[in-house]
């Protein structure tokens, strides 16, 4: 009798699955400082599990995005860490060259950064339970100076 109450009162109130009601916030960790995450373009469920809702939000590529925020002045060799508040499933890290063109550079949270000095774009695609969201950091690599 207690079950049947049990499931009745969890069929009225919802099954809710869901843990997050938006993408979680992120940041990368380059020589021991926290640089955030812009958040991009994201698909994200939210609800119970008779009513959910996906919402859907669009976003200018990684590039544009990067063009409206100053680079993270950082010093190389060093390797960037990811980390979010909720850890995805799944998490890739791009390259971004152009605004058509990207290269695959971790399938993880840690990839090494360029020695090279210059202007990087990454973008982060990370992919939860409720949905997959897309972030974006420009770091501006400086040779160290030992």
């Amino acid at each position: 009798m207690v079950f049947i109450h049990f499931l009745v009162l969890l069929l009225l109130t919802g099954c809710t699955f869901n843990q997050l009601d938006q993408p979680p916030e992120g940041s990368v960790q380059v020589n021991s400082r926290e640089i955030d995450l812009m958040i991009g373009a994201y698909q994200w469920e939210t609800g119970s599990f008779f009513s959910k809702e996906t919402v859907t939000v669009d976003a200018a590529s990684p590039i544009q995005a990067a063009a409206n925020r100053e680079a993270e002045n950082v010093h190389s060799p060093a390797n960037a860490e990811v980390s979010f508040a909720h850890r995805p499933e799944e998490l890739q890290v791009y390259l971004w060259e152009s605004e058509t063109k990207m290269q695959l550079v971790s399938e993880g949270n840690q990839w090494e950064l360029p020695a090279e000095a210059g202007e990087y774009v990454y973008e982060v695609r990370g992919k939860w339970l409720d949905g997959e969201a897309s972030y974006t950091v420009s770091l501006k690599i400086e040779p160290s100076d030992e």
